[in-house]
C-alpha cells in the first residue's frame, strides 16, 4: 500500500485511519444536528468506516460501523 500525504510518500506500517471531526449523522428529538467523528480505516484486507459519538455522561460509543475489501470497492470503478 502506498500513501501519499500532501505529495508526499510516507511508509506505513499497518494501518492508516483519518478522523474527521463533526459529522452530521442524524437528527435528535428536538430537531438539533447529531454530530461525530467518522474514523475511515485502512489496512492490508480494505477499509472500516465508524461513526463516534459523544454520550451525555462525556464518554464515547460506536454508532455505526461499515467495512468494505478492496474487491468490492473495485467494483464501483467498472
Amino acid at each position: 500500500m502506498k500513501v501519499l500525504i500532501d505529495g508526499k510518500e510516507v511508509e506505513v506500517q499497518n494501518d492508516i485511519r483519518v478522523m474527521y471531526d463533526g459529522v452530521i449523522f442524524g437528527m435528535d428529538d428536538d430537531g438539533n444536528d447529531e454530530e461525530g467523528e467518522l474514523h475511515v480505516i485502512l489496512n492490508c484486507e480494505g477499509m472500516v468506516l465508524d461513526l463516534i459519538s459523544e454520550c451525555e455522561d462525556g464518554d464515547a460509543e460506536v454508532v455505526g460501523t461499515m467495512s468494505q475489501t478492496y474487491g468490492e470497492m473495485a467494483e464501483y470503478c467498472i
